[in-house]
């Protein structure tokens, strides 16, 4: 397994291999892609008496949509799980790592990382706490974290009912 350069990512992008909506390729900085908040979010109710065996996303959150303008608020000591702008379709073989922002660290904002698994497909949703001394605004578009891809010794088979198990346990979280 090693580390998809820039240009490898985009020779895949333009076979169609990956798929990367939008994309911008000044986004992409080496081999490193910039990811980007999109216009929804989930913030958490309270959490106190959860069984954290046997709960959904939607039991646990309150969807938002961001108006025209808008931004998104985050609180200190408020956690969030962010949509991406962009929808990524990964084959088989290459998988994809969610890293924070060193530059959004520095100030008390932690993203957490995340996987990309190969062969799936959508939004990506990505957890943003507040850890700082203020309150951030986020505006859709801007940059919250990064993305590094990997190709995979042996292609992935996501099968069907594997992926809905990964969906319900919030390994990979994407709308319905």
């Amino acid at each position: 397994m090693g580390i998809v350069g820039g240009k490898k990512i985009l020779k895949l992008l333009e076979d169609g291999k990956i798929k990367i909506s939008p994309f911008n390729r000044h986004w992409l900085k080496g081999n490193i892609l910039d990811l980007h908040m999109g216009v929804s979010y989930r913030s958490y109710m309270d959490l106190k008496g959860l069984d954290i065996t046997n709960f959904s996303l939607d039991d646990i959150t309150t969807y938002h949509e961001i108006k025209e303008g808008g931004y998104l608020s985050l609180k200190i000591g408020e956690t969030v799980i962010v949509d991406t702008l962009e929808e990524i379709e990964l084959p088989s073989n290459i998988m994809g790592l969610i890293i924070g922002r060193l530059s959004l660290a520095a100030i008390g904002i932690t993203v957490h990382n995340g996987i990309l698994h190969p062969g799936t497909s959508g939004r990506r949703k990505v957890m943003m706490y507040n850890s700082g001394v203020d309150k951030f605004n986020f505006r859709p578009g801007d940059i919250i974290c990064h993305c590094v891809f990997l190709e995979v010794e042996e292609p992935a088979k996501v099968d069907k009912i594997i992926q809905e198990e990964l969906d319900k346990k919030m390994l990979y979280i994407r709308e319905k």
